[in-house]
Formats: structure tokens, sequence, C-alpha cells
């Protein structure tokens, strides 16, 4: 019969083995000082992988967001005051939405669904929309041509008045531009509001300042515009691009005869009779302004970058009549170019980025304006991310690495990109609309925001659905 072992000399046996306690690493051993240093080093999200290591770098990790957010690109957000005004409890929040944003699209592809709300301006009706950069202020043009403002981080949203209407039903461009030189949220704001009953519209184009409303606490509580400059652009004429940067305006002018676009310096403008420098693309062409004084322009041939000193300056179109149809040697050979879907331009430091559409293919384009300037060759590189079969004609929405088109069965795809590959992008693709298809697009647009997850959908009827990805129901 085989010996019984005791419980007691189990219990000796088990205590006589050695358990090696767990090490902490040498890192926790320096200075709170030195590791914070440490971490204002890296990037925002190898700070948020630190921060879940340990409660020691969770707590020295607030010191470090201050610094992160000073080296963020330009427009990766708008901030309702600067970062100097913000707590580190404030900072921090802003990055674990961002977090939480991108795991939110990465959520979409395992069957997740957005949180959807809905804000409407009735029989007002819209022709354009634009989301600020951080995802809160909702801009919207109404047919009498008013502009209206919507909060989104509030928990009711409502329509508010930013800039009043017209006495006339009118078509509206508006284009948006960061004043980085103000402690509180600042930005001009390009508008052009145009009689759609008239063929030759009269219309001026104006310059508006829009600044942040605090309350005593220093929160954001709204918005308020005031109109900096008003006059006509010349000859008077359906403007079909708008685009603002610093001190440039520039305006692409669709006069069937002789397409035109033209760059002047608003700030400077104080009579009927102002500079402009002006070139005659062969074909309707989209603009858009880009740092260190560059314009980007799309024509029938494809599309280029200008540097704007480099064309002729007058003060009456008048002069330009014996100037022919001159475009610059193409960057970027396309098929038939759309000039009506080209993205807004991403700015990251010296960086651009537009994504277009042509009948072949839809491509980026990063150009690195330094060194464009300096004439460097690899100063711009083109992308192929997806062919065109599928998706339905409009205007593209891009943030980030993300691209967000209407497919042909009336979804909403999510493309995922990547900037940095030679060689064609084979992007993966996520329906947005998992629970069930959204109203067909016809020309219903949508706008994207990256940093803070929202997707904001044009419906019939001035309807407008916003998607939260940050807040996502399993």
């Amino acid at each position: 019969m085989p010996a019984v072992r005791s419980p007691q000399k189990s219990r000796n046996r088990r205590s006589r083995i050695a358990i090696k306690p767990h090490k902490e690493s040498r890192l926790l051993f320096l200075p709170a000082e030195l590791l914070s240093d440490i971490l204002k080093s890296l990037s925002w999200r190898d700070v948020m992988r630190a921060r879940l290591t340990c409660t020691r770098l969770r707590k020295i990790s607030k010191t470090a967001w201050r610094s992160i957010a000073r080296q963020e690109p330009r427009n990766t957000w708008w901030l309702d005051k600067s970062v100097d005004a913000h707590t580190e409890d404030e900072l921090e929040f802003l990055y674990v939405r961002r977090q939480n944003a991108e795991i939110g699209f990465a959520m979409l592809a395992k069957g997740a669904s957005p949180r959807q709300r809905t804000v409407s301006v009735g029989e007002l009706g819209t022709d354009s929309h634009y989301l600020l950069p951080g995802g809160r202020w909702l801009l919207l043009s109404t047919h009498m041509g008013s502009i209206l403002y919507f909060d989104l981080a509030a928990s009711d949203i409502r329509a508010n008045v930013l800039i009043p209407e017209q006495p006339f039903q009118c078509a509206a461009l508006l284009c948006p531009d960061q004043d980085a030189s103000s402690p509180t949220l600042r930005f001009h704001l390009g508008l052009v509001r145009q009689d759609i009953d008239s063929l030759t519209p009269q219309e001026p184009l104006e310059v508006w300042k829009v600044d942040v409303v605090c309350d005593d606490t220093g929160g954001a509580v709204g918005l308020r515009a005031v109109c900096l400059k008003s006059f006509m652009p010349e000859p008077p004429g359906y403007i079909v691009a708008l685009s603002l940067l610093g001190d440039s305006l520039a305006y692409s002018h669709r006069d069937f005869d002789r397409p035109m676009t033209a760059v002047v310096s608003w700030k400077s403008i104080e009579g009927p009779n102002y500079p402009k420098r002006v070139f005659f693309p062969s074909g309707t062409s989209c603009a858009r302004l880009l740092p260190n004084n560059l314009l980007f322009s799309t024509c029938k041939h494809g599309a280029c970058v200008i540097p704007i000193s480099s064309l002729p300056e007058a003060t009456v179109i008048a002069s330009f009549d014996n100037i022919k149809e001159t475009f610059p040697a193409t960057i970027a050979e396309l098929h038939q170019p759309k000039e009506h879907m080209v993205s807004d331009s991403m700015l990251y430091g010296d960086t651009a980025r537009l994504v277009m559409w042509s009948n072949a293919a839809i491509r980026g384009l990063a150009v690195d304006c330094q060194m464009y300037e300096k004439g460097l060759p690899s100063s711009v590189k083109t992308l192929k991310f997806a062919d065109t079969a599928r998706y339905v004609e409009g205007k593209i929405s891009a943030s980030g690495d993300f691209i967000l088109m209407w497919d042909r069965r009336g979804g909403l795809v999510l493309h995922h990109v990547s900037w940095f590959d030679d060689q064609v992008v084979r992007t993966p693709c996520v329906r947005v609309d998992q629970s069930a298809p959204l109203s067909p697009p016809g020309d219903c647009t949508c706008v994207l925001d990256i940093v803070s997850g929202r997707i904001v959908v044009e419906q019939p009827d001035g309807v407008f659905l916003i998607l939260d990805l940050t807040l996502l129901e399993a």
C-alpha cells in the first residue's frame, strides 16, 4: 500500500520552493523629471502605450502632453484655447479621445455600429458644410445665404446663426483658415454667396473673422463673426472654387470662353481696382493655396503646383487679354480630372496633401512645399489609392490617413491609406453603415474628422447625420 503524504509535509515542501519576486524595470528608478523628458520625446501614441504600463508612468505622462501638443501639425485640430491655457487633464483627455477615435475606426471592420445623432435645418436647405479640424464646430450654409454653426460637443445640438442671411436665394462657397497667432480659437472665413437665379452673379467676395465666445470660466460656448473685407471679383461671374490661406485668397472663375483663376492679397484691397495674379488654364480649374506661396490647380490634362510669384500681375483683367491659355508642366498626369472633386488641402508643416478624383482612379498628391520651392524633383509624390468604378462621383473627404467616399450601393466606404508607399496602395476599406444603408447620395456630401472620430453625412430634407465613432456600440 503506497504511503500517503500528509498535508503538513506538502505545505512544508511548497514553502521551501523559492518564489522569485517580480523585478521592476530599471526605467522606473529614474527621477520623475528625467522620465518626463523621455516621454516628451516620444510620439503621442507611444506615450499612450507607456501610460498603460504602471501607475507611476501614468501620472508622469500628464506632464508630457503639453510639449507634444505644441509640436502638432498646424491643422490637426483647432483648439478653443491655446495649448498653454489647457490643464494637463484637459490635454490628456484630447489625446485619449484621439486614441479612442482610431480604435473606433478599427472597430468598424468588426461590425460595430457608431453612435448616431441628427441635426436639421428644416426648410432653410443647405449648400455646403464644413467640419472644423477637431470635430467640435460644424458650419452650414443655407439657401438664403446665412451661415449656421452647431456645437457637436453639446448634449443638445442646436442651430446658431453665425452670419445673417441674404434677401435672395443663393449658393454659398466657404473656406476657413486658422489664425495660429491667436491665443484662442480664431479663423478667417472666405465666403461668396451667389444668386442662383442670375446668369452673371454680382455678389462680392467676403472675408470674415470668426472668434470663439468663452464664458467666465474660459470654456467655449459659441462663435461670433465680423466681416473684415468685401470686394467684387473681376470680372463678375460664377465662382466655382475658393481657397484661403493667410493673406492670400484664390478663386476660380467659370467663364466658358476663358476659365480663369486669380490670387489676391485680401488684406491690402481698398478699392475696385486691386492687384491680382491671374492665369488661364486650359479647362475649368480647381485652386488650392499651399504654404510657401504656392498654388495647386487642376486642368483637363492633369494637376500642377505653381509659384504664385511667377504669375503675371495687373489691376484690371483687360490687361491680360493678350495672354494666351498657359499652364505649367503637370506634376500628375490625370485622365480627365474632376475639378470639383478635390479634397481640401491637409497641411503638415511644409507638406500639403490632397486627394483628387479622375476617371481612372482616386489619387493622393503629397507636396513638400519647401523642397518644391528649391526645385528638388523629389518634392512631389503621386499615389493611387483606389479605382473609381465602385464609387459615386462627389467631393472627397480626407482626414489624416483616411478617405471617405460614397459607393454605388448608396453607402459610405472608409479607406485607410498610406502616404509613404511609392507603389499602388492596396487600401483596406470598411463600410460605415453596418446596420442599414444610408440615403442614396445624389448631391449629398459627407465630411470626416479623424481626431474626434466624427463623420457628418448630409441627408435629404436638410437633415445631417452625426456619426460618433468614439462611442461605439458593439
